[in-house]
């Protein structure tokens, strides 16, 4: 059995990290995916856009958490990983990809990253 996810795409916001009591660090961020065509009857342009929920675990959290930013394009392997909850006597599922990899492919803005490491009191370090 294969449960492997690829995509290409740009974060919709700056991700989110934290470190669990575990002392294991976690980020989450959302992807965007685009998908473009023309419509064979009308001639017309469409784009779909789909977002994807984002989950990256231990060192690859915390590259993702110094790196990405809003905007910033990406290549993420990984796998989805459902889950479900009860939420007021109703069941809701939820779907994310549990990234094992990612990859830059843009170049960092240097003026966010800058600001960002700053804000944090790191020193600048470039990546890509």
């Amino acid at each position: 059995m294969v449960n492997r996810v690829t995509l290409v795409g740009n974060l919709g916001k700056d991700p989110e990290s934290r470190t669990l009591d575990s002392g294991r660090s976690v980020c989450n961020f959302t992807l965007a995916t685009h998908e473009k065509w023309r419509d064979k009857q009308t001639g017309e342009l469409k784009e779909d856009v789909q977002w994807h929920k984002i989950v990256a675990w231990g060192p690859l959290a915390e590259l993702c958490a110094k790196a990405l930013y809003k905007g910033r394009l990406v290549y993420i392997e990984g796998q989805i990983r459902n889950s479900s909850y009860d939420k007021d006597g109703v069941t809701k599922f939820s779907s994310e990809i549990e990234a094992n990899s990612v990859k830059f492919l843009d170049k960092p803005d240097r003026s966010k990253q800058q600001l960002d490491d700053n804000k944090n009191g790191q020193e600048t370090t470039p990546f890509g």
